[in-house]
């Protein structure tokens, strides 16, 4: 079960970006949640959107494409 991280800058739209842990574009250690461990990235967003329901999160187009909004 992949671990997932997401950056604590949110980006130009205000939502934070879900990395796998195993992701060359994973933000620098000062920059990042820890999110945990999901069986994808779909459950992660969601399960943290019910814990952080201010925040808003996007995959990464590279390693998680499937939750990637652009």
């Amino acid at each position: 079960m992949p671990y997932f991280i997401a950056s604590q800058m949110p980006d130009e739209k205000g939502r934070h970006e879900l990395h796998e842990t195993t992701c060359y574009r994973i933000p620098d250690a000062n920059n990042q949640i820890k999110i945990g461990h999901y069986k994808n990235c779909t459950d992660a967003i969601r399960s943290n959107q019910a814990l952080y329901p201010s925040m808003k999160f996007d995959g990464c187009k590279y390693c998680c494409s499937g939750c990637h909004r652009g």
